[in-house]
């Protein structure tokens, strides 16, 4: 499964087939604020959390995701930033995407279409 242009393995156990929607905690989205590559994001807003912050992300052409950051990284990420995100090198959970529920909070990244739902 590519996510975000990063080849990702899934966890054991899970439909490998046809469009499916993976899971994505915010602690594996990795940020960019200057990005050696095109820009795949803007950043909408930033909350800290005390030594965390969660950084709320509009991808080109998809919802938004959220990622979490050091406090002490955060100096460049402002609102309206462009930003490059990518996924870290971890396993995710998906499952097809007819099986999710949309009404769900968690934000979500379809395979066929490079989405990403964080949980």
């Amino acid at each position: 499964m590519h996510l975000l242009g990063t080849k990702t393995q899934l966890l054991p156990g899970r439909a490998t087939d046809g469009d499916m929607t993976a899971f994505v905690r915010p602690e594996a989205l990795q940020v960019e604020a200057e990005p050696r590559q095109e820009p795949n994001g803007r950043i909408l807003s930033v909350s800290f959390l005390g030594s965390l912050c969660h950084v709320r992300i509009q991808l080109d052409g998809q919802d938004s995701v959220i990622a979490q950051w050091p406090t002490a990284q955060t100096d460049r990420l402002t609102p309206g930033t462009p930003v490059r995100v990518t996924l870290r090198p971890v396993q995710v959970f998906a499952q097809p995407t007819a099986q999710v529920d949309s009404s769900s909070n968690a934000t979500t990244l379809s395979a066929t279409s490079a989405a990403v739902t964080n949980w």
